[in-house]
């Protein structure tokens, strides 16, 4: 019994010793503050990608975009970008498909938001898109991939659902 009797006494005075609450070192918590995000400068230095779409009616159009990867890349999108040069967009990244909503917040062009599924076939578009709009803009089918480009682009170029794109 004597032995049971320590352990308690020694369990209690661990327990009473320390009557402050706990606090995480400074270390610690310098190392899980969020970074500061700078979010009135459009991000144009991304990696850049060719991509092809294949209209079913029609020729191969080819487009440079800029490919947005990471949470904060695709946060920021197209944001703050006062103009777009034609043949260029943006290329959003996925892991897997899902539900998505896109806005269009500090955004002050007119896009066009194609919705690929994993096997980069178009699934949806959302045409024009209006320029600060903060209503959330979902597409009829979870998408892994969407590609942003200038409002009008599809029309003019007779993008459609079910045509495919590629990219290496």
């Amino acid at each position: 019994m004597k032995p049971h009797i320590i352990f308690f006494a020694s369990l209690l005075l661990i327990t009473c010793k320390n009557t402050e609450p706990y606090q995480p070192p400074q270390q610690q918590k310098q190392q899980t503050a969020p970074k500061p995000i700078i979010i009135n400068k459009a991000q144009k230095n991304l990696p850049r990608k060719v991509i092809h779409i294949y209209p079913t009616a029609g020729r191969k159009i080819s487009l440079e975009v800029q490919v947005a990867a990471t949470e904060l890349q695709k946060q920021k999108g197209l944001m703050f970008r006062k103009k777009l040069p034609q043949g260029e967009g943006m290329l959003f990244v996925y892991r897997q498909e899902q539900e998505l909503g896109f806005y269009m917040a500090n955004c002050y062009i007119h896009l066009d938001m194609i919705f690929l599924d994993k096997n980069k076939k178009i699934v949806d578009i959302i045409r024009n898109a209006k320029p600060m709009d903060k209503t959330v803009l979902v597409p009829r089918q979870s998408s892994q991939y969407v590609i942003e480009v200038n409002g009008g682009f599809c029309k003019n170029h007779n993008i459609q659902i079910n045509d495919l794109v590629k990219w290496r």
